[in-house]
């Protein structure tokens, strides 16, 4: 019987992987894909013949079938499961799909941080399933031919290696400019992304001797705006450039001409959601980020880079990528051997014996073809070969493996940016060491999960960052809106989230921390629904069962308005609110026009009608000019904080901050480290989100409060701070007033002390409707 295989993820990769079930039928039969793209899914289901309840648009809904099949039937969907999703995402798929016994295929790299890559490793090793990894370099018939010489011992002792990868001019324009591995907040670290097979290749030559120091160097040295060709003037497309005739990284000469020529595959294929023809790759150079000049493109990652290793028994090897060639991931390797050397280039390779001035040439012949040398077939035959026999060693690795020589690219990473020789075992220490210390952290707050910032990719190459805390689990959500100078922070879930089994969410908002700015051209309130309805959609594609309760402090009052009385058209999940909470919220400007009577010089000046009035945006320019430097370091803000924020709290509100941080066990240097922390994160990418926040004030937030229909008057909680001159009481009660369903409540202190009393808000049974909507606890005070 084959092999049977679930594909998750039917890009390039997937297809690459699947098409040795079409080579080898009686070996293995795709029987079941994830893939949200429809004509691409549709034209995978066809190829393969999948049946139709075995389609599906995300990899959950696959894993909600197979653990109903589970459940009735007693078996899985498949033998095993391919993880071909960007790279972001491989953890949480491979730890869900180990979890129900799956044997496993994960496209490289495990994951994006060295922490979760870890992780990775606890999972796998507690299941007995196989595990393959995408470090299809090993299995080329190339590699294997010259690996069988280097370990038989034949030459003596390998001492050194000189190893490169040619990336390729258009190939790293294409991938790591334009494309889904071009920014590290997006994706990761161009080593990782794209070199991490060839520094496991390096491991597993000098095996059983592991890496013991390194070094690196790189930057991006060319695709960055101050190289944009002078006569390129304002254009930011290929399509509208007149420099695009001479420009070698013209989007027209690396998807069009090949297209005009009937060549349709790699890279046009990848560009289009169907058939790569003329007009669908048109389409997406006029629209999407493929067409795109690449000196205006949100690039970041470097264009070449050196690594220097050395193992424990003294050898060395040194590694180059680097984009500025015309060969495209062609390897060339010397290998340096006590009696002889190996020269190749992927093709062929070339024995030298020192002893007898021997020179012998090897052309390994990859009689199933294929990418990377014939290595993405001799992976996945290897694999279904491992899983047909239940035999791990097959692979000529495991998970343990895998995970040494990713901490590598890493540690080479850490060598990189802070401009040092590190040693690997010394990284692998501290890093356990901290994640252990996290561990007891977590056990002594007594939280079930520990909040790490995730990344999801939107449309037009933009990204939204956000946490998860109290029950991750669970499908009753509380949506909270961070302020200014925030960014989403789980982390500080509360208990009561916890016990009554409910999920805290925390975007950060567009524009601040690593979430992608609203487009310009796009309104505020609109663009904020679209990206909060893409988040819920892709943490719940069954929106059936989600329950959602939406809050906002600060600031975040107003994205939490916009969405509590958006328009379903733009926000489905609408119709899921239960409720919402503000906490010293702001009021919509364009309604409340008394708003400024309250409000503080300062305030007034940054967000009221001056910052409207007058032009060009001078007097946030201003401010950013101000404070820049003070949200620049940690050290500074630390000081910015104490001053402008805990050094002036009022005695009510110190008394609450201090039984706050009681409860949380946490010391005053501690909370304001974490709050600098997250004020230097804010800004460390982009100010557009301080820049926008009058804008967004003022705006049109797409409804009036007083005039929203029946379907939208969800009951709302409104608390406010009397000593409040940020976000001055009279807008809470304005907004009290204006609301349907709203209640108000006012509390000693002042514009933090809504933050501390959050708990006891919450400490009423949140499971139903949140009861403290109805009054069902007393009211709050500054002495509670």
């Amino acid at each position: 019987m084959p092999v049977t295989i679930a594909v998750i993820g039917c890009g390039q990769r997937g297809k690459n992987y699947s098409r040795y079930a079409k080579l080898r039928p009686d070996a293995c039969k795709i029987v079941a894909i994830a893939e949200p793209r429809p004509k691409t899914q549709a034209a995978f289901a066809a190829e393969y013949a999948i049946d139709p309840t075995l389609v599906f648009n995300d990899w959950r809904t696959l894993l909600t079938a197979s653990t109903e099949t589970i459940a009735t039937v007693g078996t899985r969907l498949a033998d095993a499961v391919i993880i071909a999703v960007q790279d972001h995402l491989h953890l949480e798929v491979t730890l869900a799909f180990a979890e129900q016994g799956y044997h496993i295929l994960c496209e490289k790299p495990m994951a994006t941080t060295p922490e979760d890559c870890i992780r990775m490793e606890d999972a796998v090793k507690k299941g007995a399933q196989i595990f393959g990894m995408g470090h299809v370099l090993r299995y080329s018939p190339y590699s294997k031919d010259l690996s069988k010489i280097l370990h038989s011992g034949a030459l003596g002792e390998l001492v050194n290696v000189v190893h490169v990868e040619p990336v390729g001019y258009y190939h790293f324009a294409h991938s790591f400019v334009r494309g889904n591995w071009n920014n590290e907040a997006t994706s990761s670290f161009s080593l990782l992304t794209k070199s991490c097979h060839d520094i496991d290749l390096l491991c597993h030559w000098f095996a059983p001797q592991a890496p013991k120091r390194v070094s690196s160097f790189g930057s991006l040295q060319h695709f960055r705006k101050s190289a944009k060709p002078a006569n390129a003037g304002s254009a930011t497309r290929c399509t509208d450039c007149a420099a695009e005739k001479g420009c070698p990284y013209s989007a027209k000469k690396i998807y069009l001409e090949p297209v005009s020529k009937g060549i349709t595959s790699w890279p046009a294929s990848i560009i289009v959601d169907g058939v790569p023809d003329i007009e669908n790759v048109t389409h997406a150079l006029t629209s999407g980020p493929y067409g795109l000049c690449v000196y205006e493109s949100a690039n970041d990652v470097v264009d070449h880079q050196v690594v220097n290793l050395e193992f424990a028994n003294g050898a060395t090897a040194s590694f180059t990528m680097v984009a500025y060639t015309s060969l495209i991931c062609d390897r060339q390797s010397r290998l340096h051997f006590t009696h002889g050397e190996i020269v190749g280039n992927m093709e062929s390779f070339v024995v030298t014996d020192f002893r007898t001035g021997v020179k012998t040439t090897h052309l390994p012949k990859k009689e199933l073809g294929g990418g990377h040398g014939g290595g993405d077939l001799g992976l996945i035959g290897t694999f279904v070969e491992a899983v047909r026999t239940g035999n791990q060693g097959l692979l000529g690795t495991d998970v343990t493996e895998v995970l040494k020589s990713h901490l590598t690219v890493f540690a080479a990473e850490k060598s990189r940016r802070e401009g040092r020789v590190v040693d690997c075992e010394e990284y692998e220490r501290e890093l356990r060491e901290k994640m252990a210390g996290k561990a007891v952290a977590q056990e002594w707050l007594g939280l079930a999960n520990m909040a790490e910032e995730q990344l999801l990719q939107l449309g037009g190459g933009r990204v939204i960052a956000f946490e998860q805390g109290g029950d991750i689990s669970s499908s009753t959500v509380l949506l909270f809106f961070h302020g200014a100078f925030g960014v989403g922070d789980a982390s500080d879930s509360s208990p009561v989230l916890l016990d009554k089994g409910v999920r805290f969410l925390t975007p950060t908002l567009p524009g601040w921390g690593k979430s992608s700015p609203i487009p310009g051209t796009t309104p505020y309130h609109i663009g904020l629904a679209e990206d909060i309805s893409a988040l819920l959609q892709h943490l719940f594609p069954s929106s059936t069962e989600l329950t959602l309760y939406i809050a906002g402090g600060s600031f975040g009052s107003v994205p939490a308005q916009m969405l509590y009385g958006a328009s379903f058209d733009i926000f489905p999940q609408g119709r899921k609110v239960k409720g919402c909470l503000l906490l010293a919220p702001l009021s919509p400007f364009r309604h409340h026009k008394e708003y400024t009577k309250t409000m503080g010089l300062a305030n007034y000046i940054g967000v009221g009608p001056p910052s409207q009035w007058v032009p060009f945006r001078l007097v946030q320019r201003l401010a950013v000019g101000v404070i820049k430097r003070d949200m620049s370091t940690q050290t500074r803000a630390e000081v910015f904080m104490r001053g402008q924020l805990f050094g002036k709290m009022g005695a009510v509100e110190r008394g609450a901050f201090e039984r706050w941080r009681a409860r949380k066990g946490r010391s005053e240097e501690e909370v304001v480290r974490k709050m600098a922390r997250n004020v230097v994160r804010s800004v460390g990418t982009t100010w557009a989100g301080f820049m926008q926040l009058s804008d967004v004030a003022h705006s049109d937030w797409g409804f009036r409060p007083d005039a929203l229909d029946a379907d939208h008057a969800k009951t709302m909680l409104i608390v406010v701070s009397r000593d409040d001159e940020m976000a001055p009481p009279a807008m809470g009660e304005w907004l009290a007033g204006a609301y349907a369903n709203a209640s108000l409540e006012v509390i000693e202190g002042g514009h933090t002390a809504s933050m501390y009393e959050l708990d006891e808000i919450l400490a009423t049974d949140p499971r139903a409707t949140f009861p403290w909507l109805r009054h069902q606890r007393p009211i709050l005070s500054g002495e509670g």
